[in-house]
């Protein structure tokens, strides 16, 4: 089939001038694959595993070369001199004065984009529009950390670990965002369940207390059902609806 058509092609044309389009081809198919297969429950597993690679991929390209003498993350991703590249990376020809190709490894799309993903389905489930969520801000965020890596990269003439400007990218932008939304807690704890954040939810909702009087409270995701808020409702309670309302229990009952 065409998967299949592809991949010779790969194979017959990748050390042409056209071999990058396959590649990125097979690549693009096998980054979607992936983000429909994994995903972040929140945003606490999204902060370790970006942060973990962070410091992974400035390692292998910046310190590796202290320890093995060659930068092993950029030997690998150039075959290693054996005039082979391993297909796990996207392929772009460059049209500035500097020729050759840009080359973005797999994990550094997979990887932000797992982020990206979690914060489309939170915006979706919390009913916020696209433009308005986290989602476009992360969005955003990856491409001026893409860009600011191909500056560097152009201006250095070496190699860039891309996730040492797309991690702050994409997860910077979206803990700003939650910071200044004051939903750092939600988007931090979310798990997929319900509820509407406090931007989007900002009706008042009425609270009947038992002494009659009508208290009006913000309903508020992860603190509706908090101690602090109940021991805050109770307290409206005045102890004489409260006997009130155990003589009246009393008089209902039978002899």
């Amino acid at each position: 089939g065409p998967a299949l058509g592809l991949v010779a092609g790969w194979i017959v044309f990748r050390h042409t001038s056209i071999g990058w389009i396959f590649q990125d081809i097979i690549g693009t198919g096998f980054l979607c694959m992936l983000q429909r297969t994994l995903r972040l429950p929140n945003m606490k597993v999204a902060t370790l595993l970006l942060s973990a690679m962070f410091f992974f991929d400035i390692f292998w390209v910046f310190l590796s070369p202290l320890i093995f003498r060659k930068s092993v993350m950029i030997e690998v991703a150039k075959g290693a001199g054996t005039g082979e590249t391993v297909p796990m990376l996207m392929r772009i020809p460059s049209r500035d004065p500097f020729g050759g190709e840009r080359m973005l490894g797999f994990g550094d799309v997979a990887l932000p984009g797992l982020l990206v993903s979690f914060l489309l389905r939170f915006d979706k489930e919390h009913k916020v529009p696209l433009w308005k969520g986290y989602f476009a801000s992360s969005l955003l965020g990856y491409y001026i950390g893409l860009a600011t890596t191909m500056v560097v990269l152009s201006w250095t003439r070496s190699g860039q670990p891309a996730l040492l400007y797309l991690v702050p990218g994409t997860l910077g932008a979206a803990f700003f965002k939650a910071r200044m939304r004051g939903e750092v807690a939600l988007l931090w704890n979310d798990e997929g369940s319900g509820g509407l954040p406090s931007h989007i939810e900002g009706k008042e909702s009425a609270v009947i207390s038992p002494s009659g009087q009508e208290s009006e409270h913000r309903q508020r995701r992860g603190n509706s059902g908090s101690p602090e808020e109940l021991q805050r409702l109770t307290a409206r309670v005045s102890p004489e609806a409260v006997g009130s309302s155990l003589e009246l229990e009393e008089g209902s009952e039978g002899p």
